[in-house]
């Protein structure tokens, strides 16, 4: 009997923590939520439910993955899965007639983008597209340093920068799942939506 209760402790006492990890990202999502509505952007349920699936397969994949990027394979299963949201712009062929309605943004935290050479930064919201979502593009932007660099800590400053990148956007679904045990928002909005580049710098010499 008394085995049983302390089994039912550990159990209850495990409920508990994962009911508080959860309640603690509802929080987040509401209060980004609140932060766009301030901004005059419409929270659109069913960019909610394409945000959600998009950050939830993320979420998945990166679990399974045994280094801090995913290998060849890994990056194939992942594309396979990416491929099946035909509603993103990312998977648009090119040529081709498209039915696609939304485009999928990451939020990047302005981090320096190195992968290029360039040493510039990316802008706070990183567009998703075709070349990110091949078996390359995804080893960089599914890699654990990547990721982590580009944390959502919920700031005010991270708040600040959000709306003003959205502002013009007029609606927009928002996911933010753990990845690598840091926060990751993912961003639905129409396609072609005006989205700003803040946070990009234009590198030196470039001339654009």
């Amino acid at each position: 009997m008394k085995l049983f209760k302390k089994v039912l402790a550990v159990a209850l006492v495990g409920a508990m923590a994962v009911s508080m990890l959860t309640a603690c990202s509802s929080s987040e999502v509401s209060k980004v939520k609140n932060a766009l509505k301030d901004a005059g952007v419409t929270i659109d349920s069913a960019k909610m439910a394409s945000a959600n699936k998009a950050s939830g397969a993320l979420e998945k994949a990166t679990e399974t993955f045994k280094g801090d990027a995913p290998t060849e394979e890994e990056a194939k299963a992942v594309q396979a899965e990416l491929k099946k949201m035909t509603d993103f712009s990312f998977n648009d062929a090119a040529g081709s007639a498209t039915t696609s309605k939304y485009d999928l943004y990451i939020w990047t935290n302005g981090v320096v983008n190195k992968t290029e050479g360039k040493g510039n930064t990316y802008s706070y919201l990183k567009k998703v597209e075709a070349k990110h979502v091949t078996e390359q593009g995804l080893k960089r932007l599914l890699a654990k340093n990547f990721i982590k660099q580009g944390e959502f800590k919920g700031t005010q400053s991270d708040y600040d920068n959000l709306k003003a990148v959205l502002k013009d956007a007029k609606s927009a679904g928002v996911s933010i799942q753990k990845v690598y045990g840091v926060d990751v928002l993912l961003v639905v909005v129409e396609k072609g939506a005006t989205v700003s580049t803040l946070g990009a710098t234009t590198p030196a010499g470039s001339g654009t």
